[in-house]
């Protein structure tokens, strides 16, 4: 990774970046003037280090006073190169989240009909006589199936503001610490859990 020379007030600081952000940031600084020449070669090469310090200023919504250069875009901008990178199929949190409000809506209806049931059961078998030993009990019927939400590795970690990789990081500390740490991530302080792999992608459910 190439560095910019930083100014004596600016602190440098070594940045580790996964290869598709890497080549998302090139592309960014390169089309919004963010770039140097190469020593050795004289090509034109994106100043990533001057690139990360331009998003972060947005991201964090602070003004540099006359550090860094003026190739400098605003919020609409930003969100537009972020929709472009994504799946046009992509749910957006709010979708997410109805969706599981309508879930645990059907979840509690199942389970109000089901106390209901056993309610009325409990008084039909009080008024009547008792019966005979010889006389079979019939079998209860099987409870409703309980709605089952599942949510891919993108769209939880979009849900807990997270990523995919601190995601499967902690997934792999063990079924609890995920379970707690999900919780105090999720927006309505809902516990998640690994479900199993579909299509590719590692898929989570609700702990009931």
């Amino acid at each position: 990774m190439d560095y910019e020379i930083m100014g004596t007030k600016n602190k440098a600081v070594t940045a580790y970046l996964p290869a598709d952000i890497e080549a998302l940031l090139a592309e960014y600084c390169l089309e919004h003037g963010l770039s140097r020449q190469g020593k050795k070669s004289g090509k034109e090469k994106p100043a990533l280090g001057t690139g990360i310090v331009e998003v972060l200023r947005h991201f964090f919504g602070t003004a540099m006073n006359g550090n860094g250069s003026g190739a400098v875009i605003d919020k609409e901008e930003i969100e537009k190169i972020v929709s472009q990178t994504l799946p046009s199929n992509v749910p957006t949190e709010a979708w997410v989240k109805a969706e599981i409000e309508q879930a645990i809506a059907a979840l509690k209806s199942e389970l109000g009909g089901a106390e209901t049931t056993v309610e009325s059961a409990n008084g039909k078998a009080k008024a009547e006589p008792k019966k005979t030993k010889a006389t079979k009990t019939e079998k209860t019927e099987s409870k409703p199936a309980k709605a089952k939400l599942l949510l891919n590795q993108a769209d939880l970690a979009r849900r807990l503001s997270s990523n995919a990789s601190t995601l499967s990081r902690h997934e792999k500390k063990g079924e609890s610490h995920f379970a707690q740490w999900s919780k105090a991530k999720d927006p309505d302080g809902l516990a998640w859990q690994f479900d199993g792999i579909q299509e590719n992608s590692k898929v989570f459910t609700l702990i009931k």
